[in-house]
């Protein structure tokens, strides 16, 4: 007894690769969130994965907590460090909310990060540059949605 085979090939193809599509889909997804609590979004893969270390952390009122990283590469290292000041997500991970140059005095703890705050506004003071001692930019960070 043989059977037929339905006109158009086979009719259960296209939903096969609508769940491919879908799976690889869900993979990126979970793969760029792997890679955003690793490296946050606004910080370069290398000085970020490879030279930064963990400073001091900035509680928020709404009990969050901002994270401090400098970029040190130890005995390499001369100059002011860059910073990344860093908020958390759980559903889009980390990512950089102020970066600048800070003296090595904050970043070995001698004086804390220049910051004031002005009822919901957080602002970061950086230096000019890597050997400037001379105020540069400065970052403002919205409290309420950092």
């Amino acid at each position: 007894m043989q059977t037929e085979e339905p006109r158009g090939g086979t009719p259960n193809r296209l939903p096969r690769y609508f769940v491919w599509v879908i799976v690889l889909f869900i993979g990126l997804l979970t793969g760029l969130r792997f890679y955003f609590e690793q490296v946050p979004r606004g910080a370069q893969f290398i000085p970020f994965y490879l030279f930064s270390d963990q400073g001091p952390s900035i509680p928020l009122p709404n009990g969050k907590t901002l994270q401090v990283y400098f970029n040190d590469a130890g005995a390499a290292h001369s100059g002011n460090h860059w910073t990344w000041v860093v908020a958390s997500d759980r559903i889009t991970g980390r990512r950089v909310v102020a970066q600048g140059y800070v003296s090595p005095f904050v970043r070995i703890g001698q004086r804390s990060l220049p910051t004031s705050r002005d009822n919901d506004v957080l602002t970061v003071k950086f230096l000019r540059g890597r050997r400037s001692d001379e105020s540069g930019p400065i970052a403002t960070i919205d409290l309420k949605n950092p």
